[in-house]
């Protein structure tokens, strides 16, 4: 893994579970045609559903994402998870 190495898609892994959160639009693209191309795909372990919105939201609105900020994204993990669990607003639901 090269660190300047850029990434189609970035899945997000909760428990069997895996959420699109980073290149839909590639896969979509790509199945229309049905190219077959090599497709580099990162995956990120998260223990709450509300992790892989915020990631679908920050990868979101990035044009391209490299292996280095997935890694980065992968540190700060268990941070927002803490930070999640301490939401009051999402024990009210």
């Amino acid at each position: 893994m090269q660190p300047t190495e850029e990434v189609d898609m970035i899945l997000a892994v909760l428990g069997s579970q895996e959420m699109v959160v980073y290149g839909s639009a590639l896969l979509r693209h790509r199945r229309a045609d049905g190219e077959e191309v090599q497709t580099h795909v990162a995956r990120i372990l998260v223990g709450r559903p509300e992790s892989a919105a915020v990631l679908q939201t920050y990868f979101g609105r990035c044009r391209r994402v490299t292996d280095a900020e997935v890694l980065q994204a992968r540190r700060l993990m268990p941070s927002l998870e803490r930070a999640l669990a301490a939401d009051a607003r999402l024990k009210q639901a």
